[in-house]
């Protein structure tokens, strides 16, 4: 199993979590979640899918996201971290599984990934809350708790 195929399955996996998802050409379209926050764009319209600026795209043989309205970049395991916490620890796993986490690779080792988050979730930084609240959200749809 490659790098890419593994990204693809756990993009599908969240796809439903995250607002205005859809697939274009060769990329992936949606609402930024760093940027684009609630149901109004920055001048105050009504969101809707041609107004989202973040999109997973493939770069070689991995996915990365982009937006083109507030400008952050992050590879894909960067993002699931961000915001899916739980999927990113079955990301790390499969991963690790197959021998492709750690140095010279584009993820952290299970043991990197866990120190990382659990470091993120009992700080003061600002992006915390915002990946529980993911947490519970992507807890909630998947029916466990």
């Amino acid at each position: 199993m490659t790098i890419a195929t593994i990204e693809e399955k756990y993009l599908n996996r969240i796809n439903g979590l995250l607002p205005f998802f859809s697939k274009q050409l060769n990329a992936y379209r949606l609402q930024c979640p760093y940027c684009q926050l609630g149901s109004k764009d920055h001048k105050g319209r009504q969101m809707t899918a041609s107004r989202c600026k973040g999109f997973f795209y493939s770069n070689g043989n991995a996915l990365n996201y982009k937006c083109h309205r507030c400008g952050v970049g992050k590879q894909f395991h960067t993002f699931l971290e961000d915001h899916f916490p739980l999927t990113f620890f079955d990301y790390v796993e499969e991963r690790e599984g197959l021998g492709l986490t750690g140095k010279g690779t584009n993820a952290p080792s299970l043991s990197n990934a866990a120190q990382r988050v659990a470091g993120r979730l009992a700080g003061p930084s600002t992006g915390a809350g915002e990946g529980m609240e993911s947490e519970r959200q992507e807890t909630a749809c998947r029916g466990i708790g």
